[in-house]
């Protein structure tokens, strides 16, 4: 029997266990949308950037390609919000 506090099996062995990073990862994302959908684009991006590192320390790398496709996403949707919003 493995403690409680040890990794599922699969995970890698460094650092914050796959499954936490994931949940993190997951967490940020969500805050990251939250930021978003209220037009802080400064707190959006800082989230967005914490998510890819937490997806990254999960070993998932689709779930850090969806991260970082997410944040391009932000930054193209974002920067022609803002474009939009300084023409007259």
């Amino acid at each position: 029997m493995r403690p409680p506090d040890a990794e599922p099996p699969g995970t890698p062995a460094a650092g914050v266990p796959g499954w936490q990073a994931s949940c993190r990862c997951v967490g940020s994302s969500f805050a990251a949308w939250l930021a978003w959908d209220m037009a802080d684009y400064g707190l959006a991006r800082r989230w967005y950037g914490s998510s890819i590192k937490a997806a990254h320390a999960s070993g998932d790398k689709l779930l850090a390609a969806y991260q970082t496709g997410s944040l391009a996403g932000f930054d193209r949707t974002s920067s022609a919000t803002r474009a939009k919003s300084a023409c007259p």
